[in-house]
């Protein structure tokens, strides 16, 4: 029984020691979610203008709100939490890389499935947050001073979930890459260059329209 309890406290170590670990990186992805697409929200419902207003559309102004933030920065966005992503893995998964770090770790006595586990979920956990807080307050504003549509809520859910999804993605191939790469440039330049792959098969999407037009021109 003791023995049982002394290890349930090891791998709750493990669990907070790889929430500390993976935090750095949520937290500035949150920092930087909630000042440029949070606040201009807020303030915007705070403006004495906005104030002054009778008439209230809450889709107009949502959709204007991302249009304007958002939708601006479409690529970058989701691209900046695929990078988050990424350092996150990076940093929970260094010690992998790292004879002196491994041997510290695997002396804690926390098997292996459940430091992997441990640091998945912490990932997880952090990443979530830091897109989900920032989207839910837009939410909740928006229904407080529009109130809530279908619309509305369509746009959160899409937005919260593409933008977390992101997030694993970034994780899970840098992970991945730390999990069969022998140092850490190599990890590195897999991670890199994989996670340019869907961008270039988009791209090569996208024009599909303009080539068949071409085709059909040279036709």
């Amino acid at each position: 029984m003791t023995s049982q309890k002394s290890l349930n406290n090891v791998n709750r170590n493990d669990f907070v020691r790889s929430l500390k670990e993976s935090i750095l990186f949520p937290l500035i992805a949150f920092i930087v979610l909630f000042f440029f697409m949070t606040v201009p929200v807020i303030s915007y419902v705070t403006n004495e203008d906005f104030l002054m207003q009778t008439v209230h559309n809450e889709i107009s102004v949502f959709f204007s709100f991302f249009s304007s933030l958002y939708y601006m920065f479409a690529e970058i966005v989701p691209a900046g939490m695929v990078a988050c992503g990424m350092l996150t893995a990076a940093k929970s998964f260094y010690y992998l890389l790292s004879k002196k770090q491994v041997n510290v770790f695997l002396s804690l006595g926390v098997k292996r499935n459940t430091m992997l586990k441990n640091r998945i979920l912490s990932a997880v956990i952090t990443l979530f947050t830091a897109v989900f807080v920032p989207m839910v307050i837009i939410y909740i504003t928006n229904i407080v001073n529009f109130g809530i549509s279908a619309h509305l809520t369509k746009l959160f859910l899409y937005v919260t979930s593409m933008l977390f999804v992101s997030g694993l993605i970034g994780f899970a191939l840098c992970t991945l890459m730390f999990m069969v790469s022998g140092n850490i440039f190599e990890a590195a330049f897999s991670t890199v260059a994989l996670s340019l792959i869907p961008y270039f098969v988009f791209v090569i999407i996208d024009n599909l329209p303009l080539f068949s037009k071409i085709a059909h021109f040279i036709r």
